[in-house]
Formats: C-alpha cells, sequence, structure tokens
C-alpha cells in the first residue's frame, strides 16, 4: 500500500512511478518539492560542506567521476577533489528542477 499518494499522482502515474522504481531503482517527482523548500535544503548542503570538518558527521558521500570515481568516503574526511567533483555534479543536475 502506497500512503498519500492518492492526492498527488492519478492511477497511471502511480503505474509509471512503480515501474520507473523496479526498472531503474529511482523515481524523479517534478515539482514535488517549491523552489523555496529546494534552495533552502541547497544552502544547508552547501554550509555543511564548507564547514565539514565540523558538520560533516557520519555522512557519506559516493564519488561518481575524477580519480577517486568509484570511492565513498566520509564527508569530513573527503579531499577536495572528491569535494570539487560533486560540486561540479550538483552545478549540473541543477537544472533538472
Amino acid at each position: 500500500m502506497i500512503y498519500g499518494l492518492n492526492k498527488f499522482f492519478s492511477s497511471g502515474e502511480k503505474k509509471s512511478l512503480l515501474r520507473n522504481w523496479q526498472d531503474e531503482g529511482f523515481v524523479v517527482l517534478k515539482n514535488f518539492f517549491k523552489p523555496e523548500q529546494l534552495n533552502a535544503f541547497d544552502l544547508d548542503v552547501r554550509r555543511i560542506i564548507s564547514k565539514r570538518d565540523s558538520l560533516g558527521g557520519d555522512v557519506t558521500i559516493d564519488v561518481l567521476d575524477g580519480n577517486l570515481k568509484g570511492s565513498r568516503l566520509r564527508l569530513k574526511q573527503a579531499p577536495d577533489e572528491a569535494i570539487n567533483s560533486m560540486q561540479a555534479n550538483h552545478s549540473q543536475q541543477k537544472g533538472l528542477r
């Protein structure tokens, strides 16, 4: 049972989302968050990254490109190369909003 989705998605949309989840392992929920919410989240992430030594906690990152591609690192211990790679990918993905 999927709770609460009836008010957001039609039956056909739910089937499509479920199919994508099963096939690809993720779904894209367009316009699910308001731009203000995404901007606030983005600011929080940037703040945590900029002070990763003290705020990184147990957060891990997966490096998707560069020399460290395929690595899983603790944010607070990640070298600048991993952070720069992550920020480059983030900039490219902002257009998907």
